[in-house]
C-alpha cells in the first residue's frame, strides 16, 4: 500500500497507484481531524484555504497551464510528491466540505435547483477544460454539499436507480478499464472480424458501446462478487459481536 509513494509504476493496474496515495491520506485522518473538525472555525478555514492555494500553486509552479498542458489535467499527478499533496489536499477540502454541511446554514442554499443546475454546469464545463481542475474540484465539492440536502428534482434524479447503479461500480469502473483496454482490440476483433491498429484508442461509437458494455458488466460483476462481500467481512472484523448498553449485554445489528 506504499508502492506509489516511490514507485507508481509498479502498481498492479495503472489506476493503482491512487490506492496507495489514498491509503497515505487515510493514515493523515486524524491529524486532518485536528486541523479541520475539532479546529475553530477560522482556524478550519484557514487550513482550508492553505490547501487551495497549495493545490492552485502546485499546478502553476508545475507548468501544467502552459503548452505542456497534458490531456488529462492540469493536476493528474502520479509521481510524489505532486500525487501526495494532490491527494492530501484534496482530502483536506473534502473534510472541509463536510464541516460546512453540518455547521454552516448558508450551506443550504446550495441545495436549490437553480444554484445546483449552475454548479453541474460548471462541473460539466471544467470538465471539458483540462486547465480549469482546480476550479473542478471546488465545484465538484459544491455539487455534493447541495446534492446532499436533497430538496431539488436534480438530486432525487441523480439519487435514482441507474445513477445510484452506477455510483455503486465507479470504483470497479475505476480498477478495471485501464487493464481492460489491451483487451480491446481482441474484443473488437471478436465482434467485427476486424483488428484496430491501436488497441488503446476507441475509433468508432460502436467500438465505445461494445467497451463500455464490456466494462459496465465486469464492474457490476465484481463489485457483487468481491468488493460488497468484501466490505461486509472487514465491517464484521472491526465489530465487536455484542454491545453493551446500560449494563445489558444485547445483540449487535
Amino acid at each position: 500500500m506504499v508502492q506509489a509513494w516511490w514507485w507508481p509504476d509498479d502498481s498492479l493496474t495503472g489506476t493503482g497507484w491512487s490506492l496507495s496515495i489514498e491509503w497515505g491520506a487515510n493514515l493523515l485522518f486524524p491529524v486532518f481531524v485536528l486541523l479541520l473538525l475539532r479546529a475553530s472555525n477560522n482556524r478550519a478555514a484557514i487550513v482550508a484555504a492553505v490547501a487551495l492555494v497549495g493545490l492552485a500553486w502546485l499546478s502553476l509552479s508545475q507548468g501544467q497551464l502552459g503548452e505542456d498542458l497534458p490531456l488529462t489535467g492540469a493536476i493528474d499527478w502520479y509521481y510524489v510528491p505532486n500525487s501526495l499533496i494532490r491527494c492530501g489536499t484534496e482530502f483536506a477540502l473534502g473534510m472541509y466540505c463536510w464541516r460546512l454541511r453540518s455547521r454552516a446554514v448558508w450551506t443550504r442554499s446550495l441545495g436549490r435547483t437553480n444554484l445546483l443546475l449552475a454548479v453541474l454546469a460548471g462541473v460539466l464545463v471544467t470538465t471539458a477544460m483540462p486547465s480549469l481542475d482546480v476550479a473542478f474540484v471546488i465545484l465538484s465539492g459544491c455539487l455534493v454539499v447541495g446534492l446532499s440536502f436533497e430538496q431539488s428534482w436534480l438530486a432525487r434524479c441523480l439519487g435514482s436507480a441507474v445513477p445510484r447503479w452506477l455510483g455503486l461500480i465507479s470504483f470497479s469502473i475505476y480498477l478495471l478499464h485501464l487493464p481492460l483496454l489491451p483487451l480491446k482490440g481482441l474484443l473488437v476483433q471478436l465482434v467485427t472480424g476486424v483488428r484496430p491498429p491501436d488497441s488503446y484508442e476507441v475509433e468508432t461509437v460502436f467500438q465505445g458501446v461494445l467497451c463500455m458494455v464490456v466494462v459496465l458488466g465486469l464492474s457490476t460483476l465484481s463489485f457483487y462478487s468481491f468488493e460488497k462481500p468484501m466490505q461486509r467481512r472487514l465491517r464484521r472484523l472491526f465489530t465487536s459481536s455484542n454491545a453493551v448498553v446500560v449494563g445489558q449485554v444485547v445483540p449487535a445489528r
